[in-house]
């Protein structure tokens, strides 16, 4: 609705009223030199003549609103082109900066994951050299082990041998000996037989103590004395019987003699078994020390590599440990960094968007005044085109008959009045919209920049809930951990990124702080939403960065 105004509280229509009264009575004063004109026209030509201006008034008015329709459908086509070059503009380098910050991070990525495999490829070379020189210690200590354990092991095989030696032959002693003393008791039957019973008695425990070694001998030579000592007694004059009775006895001695060298036989054959049995257990022992010489080896091998592991375990807790603490006095570092410079931002922002509410009132009260204007134009138009209406009826129907007979009505000056009308209208109309377009610029420009903002303002509250959420989860991990880390490699390479993803935001929205201006000509708006827009795609582009930077560090600790 129009606001209606009283023709007595605006001076500038009580001037425009004035100066229409002097245009009505000079265009009386002009019509009354012309009285004869009108004269001659009759009540039909007059409604005719009517008509046709009404005809007119109404063409003009209907291209009137054509024009205003078609600049403004004009208008509107040509901000929703800027808004459609503007959006694909800010799609471009959102894609542009998303792909430069994936290449970036992938490129960080294989620095750190050759880094490390450089790192781990290192230490597993110095470890495989420590083993390697611990082998070979190792192998010079089993060899002289082996060979101590040969020696000793052949010394107390030749002193097991040699005790059961002396056993053997001690307890053959004893026999012949017992065996010796029953045949003295119970075959000696006369005195006289004495000396060479005991001469007998002697050479066959000669012959006995040395069967071991030169039995057939000792059994030639027995024979030989038993030839000898039969051709003494046949010389003597013993009788037959003592004859038989020797040969009795020999026959019994070398029965058993022979049952003693069996005995013998049996025994060395007993001894050598037992040797072989003693040897087969020596060697089983032999086999059963060294499995268990490589199980100590192995043992000691496993065990070696353990405490090298164990080792590295503990070099790699307290470098995670360092990393957890630094990563810890980074975050908070960061936190603080980035809680003031929210604060900073919030600032700026409210100070920004203060501005802009003043600067929108102010370009709305002037759009009001323009409307006003335009508004007071129009009405100036109508009271005019009423005015020329009412001078019409006053010069035909006042004074008909003081009005000389006139010429008909040209249609050509008609045409030449509206073109003239329409012309000045147009001029009007033109500088109104002239003045209006930086306007409508400055409006399209506070909007982009609101909206920014707000989504500014939306990505920063999420990136600040998220590194709250993120610091709360690693200090409670940290708390029921006490001391234990579990966390892996991924997760400070993840927290790292964010910080250096947080750096990066920190360092864009100051150059964008810098960059917002306030445009000095309408001309230069539209280049100066451009850098706004990018800047703004730059800082979304690094939110997003951290939020997905943020979720890898919660999935790595899940």
């Amino acid at each position: 609705m129009r606001k209606v105004t009283s023709d007595d509280d605006d001076p500038q229509r009580k001037k425009g009223k004035s100066a229409e009264d002097k245009s009505s009575k000079k265009g009386v004063k002009k019509k009354k030199k012309g009285k004869g004109r009108s004269k001659d026209l009759t009540e039909e030509e007059r409604a005719e003549v009517k008509e046709k201006k009404s005809a007119a008034l109404q063409e003009v008015q209907r291209r009137r609103e054509e024009l205003l329709t078609t600049f403004l459908k004009t208008k509107l086509e040509k901000e929703e082109e800027l808004r459609r070059l503007n959006d694909v503009r800010l799609d471009d380098k959102w894609r542009r900066t998303m792909r430069a910050a994936k290449s970036e991070s992938l490129r960080t990525q294989a620095r750190l994951g050759d880094a490390a495999f450089r790192r781990a490829s290192q230490a597993k070379d110095a470890v495989i050299a420590a083993l390697l020189t611990e082998l070979e210690e190792a192998e010079e200590q089993q060899y002289m082990t082996d060979r101590a354990h040969l020696g000793h092991l052949r010394a107390l095989l030749s002193a097991t041998h040699e005790a059961r030696l002396a056993a053997e032959a001690k307890r053959h002693d004893e026999r012949m000996q017992h065996r010796v003393q029953v045949l003295w008791r119970k075959e000696l039957l006369e005195d006289s037989l004495l000396p060479s019973l005991e001469r007998d008695l002697a050479i066959l425990a000669d012959a006995t103590h040395d069967a071991n070694v030169q039995h057939q001998q000792k059994t030639k030579k027995a024979a030989m004395e038993h030839n000898n000592q039969i051709a003494l007694i046949r010389q003597t004059s013993f009788a037959h019987s003592l004859r038989l009775q020797a040969e009795e006895q020999l026959a019994t001695l070398n029965s058993e003699l022979a049952a003693l060298l069996q005995e013998s036989q049996s025994q060395l054959s007993d001894s050598w078994k037992v040797y072989k049995e003693s040897k087969q257990r020596d060697d089983e022992y032999a086999a059963e020390q060294e499995l268990q010489t490589r199980e100590c080896q192995s043992l000691a091998k496993t065990i070696a590599d353990l405490k090298t592991e164990l080792a590295q375990l503990r070099e790699d807790r307290a470098n995670l440990v360092a990393d957890l603490r630094t990563a810890r006095t980074e975050c908070t570092a960061h936190l603080h960094m980035l809680k003031a410079q929210t604060a900073v931002d919030k600032e700026h922002w409210l100070k920004l968007t203060k501005k802009v509410t003043l600067e929108s009132e102010a370009l709305r009260k002037k759009l009001f005044e323009k409307k006003q204007q335009l508004d007071k134009i129009i009405r100036l138009g109508y009271q005019c085109r009423k005015l020329e209406v009412m001078d019409d009826r006053a010069f035909h129907y006042l004074a008909p008959e003081k009005v000389a007979p006139s010429m008909p009505i040209d249609s050509e000056m008609v045409q030449d009045q509206h073109a003239s009308l329409m012309e000045s209208f147009k001029e009007k109309a033109n500088d109104l919209l002239a003045a209006l377009e930086p306007f409508f610029r400055r409006y399209s420009r506070v909007n982009l920049q609101t909206m920014v903002l707000t989504k500014q303002n939306e990505t920063l509250k999420k990136e600040s809930d998220l590194l709250k959420d993120q610091l709360r989860h690693c200090f409670q991990r940290m708390k029921l951990s006490d001391g234990k880390s579990e966390f892996q490699d991924n997760t400070l390479v993840d927290i790292r990124k964010l910080s250096i993803v947080e750096n990066n935001m920190g360092h864009k929205s100051r150059l964008r702080t810098s960059s917002i201006r306030r445009p000095k000509t309408a001309a230069g708006a539209e280049h100066h939403v451009l850098p706004t827009l990018v800047t703004a795609a730059e800082q979304s582009s690094a939110s997003s960065l951290g939020q997905v930077s943020l979720q890898r560090v919660a999935t790595a600790k899940s």
